[in-house]
């Protein structure tokens, strides 16, 4: 019967240094401080103990050294939802980044709740990580538990959703720049009347975006008036809601901005089902590129948060305070990037 990979892992007895202390005759205390080049331990014997153990394939506790020095390596993650395209895809950049670096990754979700993000920061200080990274949940307005982080001497950083009262380094993306590039597209696709689908206005991304998206209109003489329809709708559902305030009031824009694909979605599906032509009768635009924007008929057109880059940027924020290089607060801004598809290409606009 073969052997499992597990038991392959496992097959070999791991080597200690009282074993290396036995084969070289000496005491386990020796060969610590030989391993750790204790200036009292001679060259010579150093030497001995290094030979025997790549002889013997020693191979250090790590974790056990780490939790004498009072570390872990160990990151904790907290994000608003794992099943969104831009978490999930900076939850992977982050653990990719964070393994080279000799870090494991703890991932908790909030589903959008406060007591969640609450309850997940004190299961993870009390599993002593060695900092937090964090996307805020769209309920937390309170940062007191947030404040327990940095007093337990674990480092903070925020990405994407983040408190800008606390003294804490930050990644985001250039959502002020979000909303510009939406609106000027717009604008030069023809609309003249707009709708805007956003956040709660006291999250930085989503009051960003709003900010980008109305300076430009209005520094393109489009007056606020012209903007029909400003509401918070993030789900699928919300966005339809949206989508039937509009139809009820007879109210439709030129063009509406979606600052979550998935409320995006939801006006698509709300308009197919009425007969109202995209992008022909209303232009749909979103954030966060999901999978299935550009399965849509016709393509979505979104904005790309470049999650890759943000997740990275954030490990190597916590590895450069937690190894003392930069010890100041940093703020981290990603571009975005439009990606434009066929849901505001009006063909008599479109340079297809």
């Amino acid at each position: 019967m073969p052997v499992n990979l597990f038991q392959e892992m496992n097959i070999k007895k791991n080597i200690t240094i009282h074993d290396l202390a036995l084969a070289l005759n000496i005491t386990a205390s020796t060969v610590s401080r030989a391993l750790n080049d204790n200036p009292r331990i001679s060259d010579a014997t150093k030497k001995r103990v290094q030979e025997m153990a790549e002889k013997m394939g020693y191979q250090p506790n790590i974790a056990a050294a780490n939790l004498r020095k009072g570390k872990g390596n160990n990151i904790g993650v907290i994000v608003p939802r794992i099943n969104r395209s831009f978490f999930s895809t900076a939850i992977g950049s982050i653990e990719e980044s964070a393994r080279t670096l000799g870090y494991n990754v703890i991932i908790a979700q909030t589903h959008e709740k406060y007591i969640n993000e609450v309850e997940s920061v004190i299961t993870m200080l009390n599993a002593r990580v060695d900092g937090i990274l964090i996307s805020l949940s769209a309920e937390t307005k309170n940062f007191e538990h947030l404040e327990q982080i940095t007093k337990r001497r674990a480092r903070l950083v925020f990405f994407d959703r983040i408190c800008e009262s606390l003294n804490a380094s930050s990644v985001e993306l250039n959502d002020y720049r979000v909303g510009k590039e939406v609106a000027a597209h717009f604008l030069e696709m023809g609309a003249k009347s707009f709708g805007f689908l956003g956040g709660p206005d006291y999250i930085n991304v989503y009051k960003n975006r709003w900010k980008g998206f109305i300076d430009t209109l209005n520094s393109n003489n489009i007056a606020n008036e012209k903007v029909l329809f400003n509401t918070h709708a993030l789900t699928r559902q919300e966005g339809r809601n949206a989508g039937l305030k509009l139809m009820e009031k007879n109210c439709i824009p030129d063009a509406v901005f979606c600052v979550s694909d998935f409320a995006a979605l939801g006006i698509y599906q709300l308009f197919r089902e009425n007969g109202i032509s995209i992008p022909d009768r209303a232009m749909v635009a979103g954030v966060a590129n999901e999978p299935f924007a550009e399965f849509l008929t016709p393509g979505l057109t979104s904005v790309d948060q470049n999650s890759e880059a943000i997740g990275k940027a954030a490990v190597n924020l916590f590895f450069n305070e937690t190894e003392g290089h930069d010890t100041k607060q940093i703020k981290k801004v990603i571009e975005p990037r439009l990606i434009i598809r066929g849901s505001t290409l009006k063909k008599h606009n479109s340079k297809l």
